[in-house]
């Protein structure tokens, strides 16, 4: 009976540190947010441009050989994790139309209460093709990331500098997509 005891005991105190201990690390995360989020000075709302190829087909139809154009859409964030240090460097190559977020009207507040603070959802689909991005900058123009954006599977990817924004709900992506749809995009 005291083993029991004892045993029921030590498990509800190692429930209680472990939840404490996911309080802390929740807090933290926050703070590193917010410090995150004070330290942008400008973002710019961005189309990624696909990737395009030219190959030659035999079209039937025609009975001859016609140039086609193949695009996809395509990560342009590339990530090494070299010794627990990862980089991630951006083809900016591929970034087409930028737009300036304007911070006269909230939208910026509006941008990142839809990152970091939205309802999250448990699952996430698969096609990746992301064609929108969110480039951060600091006082000094410098980038301090990328989010990249796929309004067709719902899904984000960033680069390691940028806080963990997680799996957001589809109502939160449509309201991301008005502020999308506001600057022209």
């Amino acid at each position: 009976m005291k083993t029991n005891l004892f045993i029921i005991t030590l498990f509800f105190s190692l429930s209680f540190v472990s939840q404490g201990q996911e309080m802390v690390a929740r807090d933290t995360m926050k703070v590193n947010v917010k410090s995150f989020i004070h330290s942008v000075a400008k973002i710019e709302l961005i189309r990624l441009l696909p990737y395009c190829s030219q190959e030659t087909r035999f079209i039937d139809s025609l009975n001859q050989n016609k140039v086609i154009e193949k695009c996809y859409a395509e990560s342009i964030i590339f990530c090494e994790d070299i010794m627990n240090d990862s980089t991630c460097k951006i083809d900016e190559s591929h970034i087409g139309k930028r737009v300036q977020l304007s911070k006269d009207n909230n939208d910026t507040d509006s941008l990142f209460k839809l990152l970091y603070e939205s309802k999250r959802v448990e699952y996430m689909t698969i096609c990746y093709m992301p064609r929108h991005g969110i480039l951060l900058y600091d006082q000094q123009n410098k980038l301090l990331g990328l989010i990249e954006i796929c309004f067709e599977c719902n899904r984000i990817a960033r680069t390691v500098n940028i806080p963990e924004i997680g799996l957001i709900s589809d109502e939160s992506f449509e309201d991301l997509r008005k502020i999308f749809d506001k600057y022209g995009f």
